[in-house]
């Protein structure tokens, strides 16, 4: 990713939608700024790492701004989208996409959207359940060329309260 990403000068591409997330998706403080100024008490900004470090006290600030009950201070939070990779396994390819005579099987025996996903659903969600993979680990240079192309964006994150009202921020 990094070195097609090299290839297009670091900057976001719709039409290359391999690199079009990695390099859009951190760009963050232009929106931001415009959601800020159009939407003003309206809109809430939750850093990412509040999520990480303080998960429930984050989601209790959220549900207390929205007005609606906060969960109680015992409940364990699921996590969802760890770091993995789909299960490469045949197995799990084919729970995840069975040959097409097992849909028309699956389609005549169970008639109805609904029955088809209450009894296969727990069947197949084996085959969507990631298998945990170790994060690459940047190396020096890389890491500091990647600080350097996205350094206005990590200053951003880094001094939210400068750009943006305190009480807009949630979680810092």
């Amino acid at each position: 990713m990094i070195e097609l990403s090299r290839k297009q000068s670091f900057l976001p591409d719709e039409d290359i939608p391999e690199t079009y997330s990695f390099l859009q998706f951190p760009r963050l403080k232009a929106p931001t700024l415009r959601w800020i100024e159009e939407l003003g008490e309206q809109v809430r900004v939750v850093p990412l790492s509040s999520i990480a470090t303080e998960p429930l006290a984050t989601t209790n600030k959220i549900l207390s701004w929205l007005g609606t009950n906060e969960m109680p201070p015992d409940t364990k939070l699921p996590r969802y989208n760890e770091r993995g990779q789909m299960n490469s396994a045949g197995w799990a390819k084919m729970l995840r996409t069975p040959p097409k005579f097992l849909t028309r099987l699956a389609k005549t025996l169970l008639p109805t959207k609904r029955l088809r996903r209450a009894v296969l659903d727990p069947i197949r969600s084996p085959g969507f359940k990631p298998v945990s993979t170790d994060s690459s680990v940047l190396d020096d240079k890389t890491r500091h060329e990647l600080e350097k192309i996205f350094a206005e964006e990590i200053e951003f994150q880094n001094n939210l309260a400068s750009y943006i009202d305190p009480s807009l921020i949630i979680g810092q």
